[in-house]
C-alpha cells in the first residue's frame, strides 16, 4: 500500500490517443485515423511532501500530456496515478471531485488563464465557494491573505485581469492555484510567457510559498536554467518515456544519458567555466504515432550502436540516478 504521506506516485503511466486527426511532428504528416498517438509510454516517478520534480524535455516529448494526467482531466490509457495513498482509478464523482481539489495547476500564459470578465476578487473566491462551506465574509478574508502572500495589494482584489501586468497576472493565477492550500502544483511553463526580468521573481514566489505552505510542485519547463533554480529532483523525458531521473546537483554535475547531455550543452552559460563540450543531435523529433523499434532516442544519438536499435533500454540505477541507456557507463 502506498504511503499516504507521498503526495503522488506515478506507476507505469501509459496515455495513447486515437489517430482519428491530423498530427504534426516537424515534416510528418499523418493520415486521417492512421494508428494511435503514443503520448506517455510507462512513466514511474514518485514526487515526495515539499519538493520540487521538474520535467524537461523538447517539444512533442509529453509533459503536458502528463500534467493532464495529473491534473485528473484525462483518464490514462493505462497504468496508475496515487495521491495522498488514494488511486484514481475508477473512482466516484464526489470522490474525483474531492483528490482534484488536492491537485491545482498554473498554466503558461496569465493572459489566457483569467477570466477577463471577472474581478480577480471573484476568481479567487471561486474555488472556495465550490470546495468549502466558508462564509462569504470568511472567504474574501482569505482572499485578502493570499493576495498579500503572493505580492499584491488588497485593493487590486477589485479589478480586472485587463488593468494588470503579465508579472501580476501570474501571480493572481498562482493565488488561485493557492486557494485551497493544495497538496500538489502542477506548473507547465508558468514563466515562459513573461519578461526575463519578472521570471526570476515569480520563481522565487514560487519557491517562497511553497516554504509557506510545504506544497510539492511538479514544474514543467524547456528551459534548464530555470529548473536549475527551483528544482529538487529533475525527470528528463523523450517521446513519451522517462530517459533519466536524478537529483538536480547530480544531474547538472553528471548527466548520463545522451540526451540529458545535449540539452545541458545547448543551455546558454554566463561563465566560460560553466559552459559544456557541445553534443549536437541531428534530426527531427520521431512522430508518436511511429515509435522507433529500441530505445526512441537511437535515430538521433551520435552514441547509438546495433543494440540501440533492437532493445528497449530499462530505467536502472546508476549511482543515484536512474538513467534509460544501454551505454550510460561507458560514456562518462
Amino acid at each position: 500500500m502506498t504511503d499516504k504521506t507521498t503526495p503522488l506516485v506515478v506507476k507505469n503511466l501509459t496515455k495513447h490517443y486515437a489517430g482519428s486527426g491530423h498530427w504534426l511532428t516537424g515534416s510528418f504528416f499523418s493520415k486521417k485515423g492512421q494508428g494511435a498517438i503514443k503520448a506517455l509510454n510507462g512513466l514511474d516517478f514518485t514526487l515526495n511532501k515539499g519538493e520540487t520534480l521538474a520535467v524537461v524535455g523538447e517539444s512533442g516529448c509529453g509533459k503536458s500530456t502528463l500534467a493532464r494526467q495529473l491534473t485528473l482531466l484525462e483518464k490514462p490509457t493505462s497504468g496508475e496515478v496515487i495521491i495522498n495513498g488514494q488511486s484514481t482509478h475508477n473512482l466516484r464523482r464526489d470522490e474525483l471531485k474531492s483528490l482534484r481539489s488536492k491537485v491545482q495547476m498554473v498554466f503558461q500564459n496569465p493572459y489566457a488563464s483569467l477570466n477577463p470578465r471577472a474581478k480577480v476578487s471573484t476568481q479567487l473566491e471561486e474555488p472556495l465557494r465550490i470546495n468549502t462551506a466558508l462564509s462569504s465574509a470568511e472567504r474574501r478574508e482569505q482572499v485578502t491573505e493570499m493576495m498579500q502572500k503572493v505580492g499584491l495589494r488588497p485593493e487590486f482584489a477589485e479589478r480586472y485581469p485587463h488593468m494588470f501586468s503579465g508579472g501580476q497576472r501570474q501571480r493572481i493565477a498562482i493565488a488561485r492555484a493557492m486557494m485551497l492550500n493544495p497538496e500538489i502544483v502542477i506548473a507547465d511553463e508558468p514563466t515562459s510567457a513573461l519578461d526575463v526580468s519578472i521570471q526570476a521573481q515569480v520563481l522565487n514566489l514560487f519557491m517562497d510559498l511553497q516554504d509557506v505552505f510545504n506544497t510539492s510542485y511538479i514544474f514543467i519547463s524547456h528551459n534548464l536554467s530555470v529548473v536549475e533554480h527551483i528544482a529538487t529532483n529533475v525527470l528528463v523525458m523523450y517521446l513519451g518515456r522517462a530517459v533519466e531521473i536524478s537529483d538536480k546537483k547530480t544531474l547538472y554535475q553528471t548527466p548520463l544519458h545522451p540526451y540529458t547531455k545535449a540539452l545541458l550543452s545547448a543551455t546558454p552559460m554566463v561563465y566560460p567555466e560553466d559552459r559544456r563540450a557541445t553534443i549536437e543531435i541531428t534530426g527531427e523529433l520521431p512522430s508518436p504515432l511511429n515509435l522507433p523499434k529500441g530505445c526512441v532516442f537511437h535515430q538521433r544519438c551520435p552514441f547509438a550502436t546495433d543494440k540501440c536499435k533492437e532493445v528497449v533500454p530499462e530505467l536502472r540505477h546508476i549511482g543515484s540516478s536512474k538513467v534509460a541507456c544501454h551505454h550510460a557507463e561507458t560514456l562518462n
